[in-house]
């Protein structure tokens, strides 16, 4: 059986810099760590068990990036950058 490492079409890159993560059309703000990324996603760790909507901005490292949500943890999500 594969690793969801050796499943993925791009390799990830470990980062650890802090994110916001926009929500409610911008009214809601959520601190995150991205903990590692690609050019085509990321996984992302949030400070509390604060609910993530399926779609929602993220803000990081000078850009902004629509993300949608392709797997949920406890409160570690994984994401993928939409065009």
């Amino acid at each position: 059986m594969k690793t969801a490492a050796e499943n993925r079409r791009y390799r990830r890159y470990r980062h650890r810099m802090e994110a916001l993560v926009v929500v409610d059309g911008g009214q809601t703000h959520l601190a995150a760590e991205v903990l590692d990324a690609s050019a085509f996603g990321a996984r992302i760790r949030l400070g509390d068990d604060t609910e993530l909507p399926d779609e929602f901005y993220m803000l990081f490292r000078h850009r902004i990036e629509q993300c949608r949500v392709v797997w949920r943890g406890k409160r570690t999500f994984g994401l993928v950058y939409e065009d």
